[in-house]
């Protein structure tokens, strides 16, 4: 799974939120176009890692975020790496 420096700068931020996230305030943290916004939730959102939620993001209840999180024991934790040909993220289990 590829994915782009603000795709993770959105997960982490979700990640960390005690509550769910408004897609505004996401915007805000990370400094970028609404319109990334929106793209930027529906590719993680494509991949299993956040849900929608009454109009707000949370982390998905999947293995792949729960592995993000480390919110629990039972998955395999996920590991990033700088991905030269996409100019992104890599992310693989274990």
């Amino acid at each position: 799974m590829n994915l782009s420096d603000n795709e993770v700068r959105a997960l982490i931020h979700i990640t960390r939120s005690k509550e769910p996230v408004h897609p505004s305030g996401l915007q805000k943290e990370l400094d970028i176009l609404k319109g990334s916004v929106s793209r930027i939730i529906t590719g993680l959102q494509d991949v299993g890692l956040v849900e929608r939620a009454g109009g707000e993001v949370i982390l998905a209840g999947t293995p792949p975020a729960e592995a993000f999180s480390g919110s629990t024991t039972h998955t395999v934790p996920l590991h990033f790496k700088r991905s030269s040909l996409a100019g992104g993220w890599s992310c693989s289990p274990g």
